[in-house]
């Protein structure tokens, strides 16, 4: 079992990003502070077969939702977890996964503005009216 700072670096080298090394870094860090212990120390109590890991990502998933972090960041952090116990040698079955480890849905909310990219389709397509009805609200802001 290779260390964290050794798996960081290869993130690192992997993507070219600083951003997805402080993002690995993050989740690996939220779950040391979920457990109280380090992750190394699960990572080996797994590969004794003391632990269950699909139960240890749901309580994750569970507490990093009482702690208040949106759908996409928990998403997130438990596929950088995922990750890190792959390269451990501990890959998951992602369909028993998505049976035992509850993930708050990501929603997109339905009241939002548009962004340049849908408002360019509309003008481009629409009639003269909808595009004087789109051009109207957006050149008074």
């Amino acid at each position: 079992m290779e260390g964290k700072e050794v798996w960081l670096d290869k993130v690192f080298k992997r993507n070219q990003s600083y951003n997805s090394r402080k993002a690995a870094e993050m989740a690996l860090r939220a779950f040391d502070k979920i457990f109280g212990e380090p992750i190394e120390h699960y990572v080996a109590r797994l590969e004794r077969g003391g632990l269950d890991a699909y139960s240890l990502l749901d309580r994750c998933s569970s507490e990093l939702d009482r702690m208040g972090l949106c759908p996409h960041m928990i998403s997130d952090y438990l596929s950088r977890v995922r990750q890190y116990f792959a390269y451990n040698g501990l890959v998951l079955d992602e369909g028993v996964f998505r049976a035992r480890v509850t993930v708050p849905r990501v929603v997109e909310p339905d009241d939002r503005a548009p962004t340049v990219e849908e408002l360019r389709r509309i003008l481009s397509r629409g009639r003269l009216r909808t595009k004087a009805l789109i051009l109207l609200p957006a050149s008074s802001v």
